[in-house]
């Protein structure tokens, strides 16, 4: 885990000059559909541009000190993983070790696919935060986004190192979308409840 440390480090010191570059297309854009602006969407803008900077980094860094050399004896592994649900079989062996023998496995391909699954959780959570909409599309945003993260590596960060620098994985894919769209039913759900604590709190006061 600490080997993730400097880079998230570096997401958070660099994420507010991306911000700043990006405001000014964010407040045009609401000018245009003549919507409100305030320091709550700004907040929540904020944080949901993070929370996608910040896999961003963690998907793509650290990057080779000598992209030619990287490029000319690349690391095995570098293909692209295009077999869906690769995840399935050791999850299910990891259950059936926990229920049978009550021990838990440490099985870092598993540890993977648990990370990916948390990666945009949050920016569903923010997404379902700035905006209630039908439920296509925080699936229809989380695919995109996670297909963006996973050509980032295919293509070298849009040919900027010169050849794939990580693995294409469809999983990663599937996991990624999962999670985005678990933090807007997550969050969905705790507004449900919110909404349905407050009328039963109101309806107590209206007896009283």
């Amino acid at each position: 885990m600490s080997t993730f440390v400097p880079t998230i480090l570096l997401a958070i010191v660099t994420y507010p000059l991306v911000f700043l570059v990006a405001f000014p297309v964010l407040l045009g854009l609401h000018c245009a559909f003549g919507r409100a602006f305030d320091v709550r969407r700004i907040v929540i803008f904020f944080l949901l541009g993070l929370s996608v900077w910040g896999p961003l980094c963690l998907t793509n860094m650290p990057l080779p000190n000598d992209y030619a050399a990287f490029c000319a004896n690349p690391p095995p592994g570098l293909a692209p993983r295009l077999e869906p649900f690769q995840f399935v079989a050791p999850a299910k062996y990891f259950l059936s070790v926990l229920v049978r023998e009550g021990r838990v496995l440490i099985i870092p391909f598993l540890i993977g696919s648990f990370l990916n699954f948390w990666m945009l959780f949050p920016a569903g959570c923010l997404l379902r935060v700035l905006k209630k909409r039908h439920f296509l599309v925080p699936i229809a945003i989380g695919l995109v986004s996670s297909l963006f993260l996973e050509l980032t590596q295919l293509t070298g960060i849009w040919g900027i190192i010169g050849c794939t620098h990580r693995t294409f994985d469809v999983d990663d894919i599937i996991l990624n979308t999962a999670g985005f769209f678990g933090g807007w039913v997550g969050m969905s759900v705790l507004f449900w409840l919110t909404d349905r604590f407050r009328s039963g709190a109101g309806d107590r006061q209206d007896n009283q």
